[in-house]
């Protein structure tokens, strides 16, 4: 069964356009393919850049007073680190 495509015509500033060849030739793709694939990665990404962790942390099933834990375990474990290396 075909797949129905739109036509549109859209105006790229240089960089974009020389960008998108780069892109096109680097996936072995036609420009119209790399640019659709760009839109649906683009439409799925989260909206805000926090909702990844967010999610991340939903899936992991990690609450916040395990995530400030694990935080504060592995900033003291960086400073115990960064103090031994002073006194070598």
């Amino acid at each position: 069964m075909a797949v129905p495509k739109i036509k549109s015509t859209y105006s790229l500033g240089t960089d974009a356009a020389e960008a998108l060849d780069r892109l096109a030739a680097s996936w072995s793709t036609s420009k119209s393919e790399a640019l659709r694939r760009l839109i649906l990665r683009a439409a799925d990404a989260p909206a805000a850049p926090t909702q990844a962790l967010d999610e991340l942390q939903a899936r992991a099933r990690l609450s916040r007073t395990r995530a400030n834990a694990a935080a504060t375990r592995l900033r003291a474990e960086r400073l115990a680190g960064s103090s031994r290396r002073e006194r070598a």
